[in-house]
């Protein structure tokens, strides 16, 4: 499993809509930036909570957790292992 694909692939899912290839983008772009807002967070944790099979923590539900690639990655390393 390489979940910082998964995470890509899944932003590329919740944000259908965009022209951003989500495969190319840094790792650390902001993606606030590229029209990724609180809609898509909360469809992108949906989302990840059905694929993972996980329950994220109401702790973990701010907005900046999900402004980069990195962070995504970073806070779904706590609920799902390799």
């Amino acid at each position: 499993m390489n979940l910082e694909n998964d995470v890509r692939e899944m932003l590329s899912q919740v944000m259908e809509d965009s022209e951003v290839d989500f495969s190319k983008i840094g790792a650390d772009d902001n993606l606030y930036e590229l029209g990724f807002g609180s809609f898509n967070a909360i469809n992108f944790v949906v989302l990840a909570e059905e694929n993972y099979g996980i329950e994220m923590d109401d702790t973990d539900l701010i907005l900046l957790n999900y402004d980069t690639v990195n962070n995504i990655v970073t806070l779904l390393r706590k609920y799902v292992t390799a």
